[in-house]
């Protein structure tokens, strides 16, 4: 944990607005510090326990974990969805007998967005709800199939697989 306190401490020096950390290991134990403020407004610090949204950062943390996974032999890139979560993509046009790990990775499956589901009409309504990961699933599958440019380019960032 030291590189993490060495860290913080460079923050703090630096001007740090507010960060909080927790880092949570199995030989080090834990550690909840926070640099700067949690609130600019009324002047309280940051501790390490505040709530907050890391919205996309999970892409790049989940992609490590899958690529570490296929590394060890746990999971293929070319593993289908349903080999791994039997029938939960299976609507309408959605089939996860036919959407690969890779597909999911490359966001080249053919999924839509879940956050064009009506739920997300107002996302500020809802930035500090805890919504469960397949209720996210259940409302991208009752959307259509994402539209693509004429040359097959994904709007926004979902692509048909082939």
């Amino acid at each position: 944990m030291k590189p993490v306190r060495a860290a913080l401490k460079e923050l703090a020096r630096a001007g740090a607005s507010g960060i909080g950390v927790v880092v949570k290991s199995p030989r080090c134990g834990l550690l909840t510090r926070g640099v700067g403020l949690a609130d600019l407004r009324t002047g309280r610090k940051a501790t390490g326990r505040e709530h907050s949204r890391v919205a996309s950062n999970t892409k790049a943390w989940t992609a490590t974990v899958v690529l570490q996974l296929v590394g060890e032999g746990r999971l293929g890139l070319d593993d289908t969805v349903d080999h791994h979560l039997p029938g939960l993509i299976r609507s309408g046009p959605y089939d996860g007998r036919r959407i690969t790990i890779r597909q999911l990775l490359q966001h080249a499956s053919g999924l839509p967005d879940y956050l064009d589901a009506p739920f997300w009409d107002d996302e500020l309504a809802h930035r500090w709800d805890h919504v469960a990961p397949l209720r996210t699933v259940k409302q991208a599958l009752t959307l259509p199939r994402p539209r693509t440019s004429p040359s097959r380019t994904p709007t926004p960032t979902t692509t048909w697989p082939d």
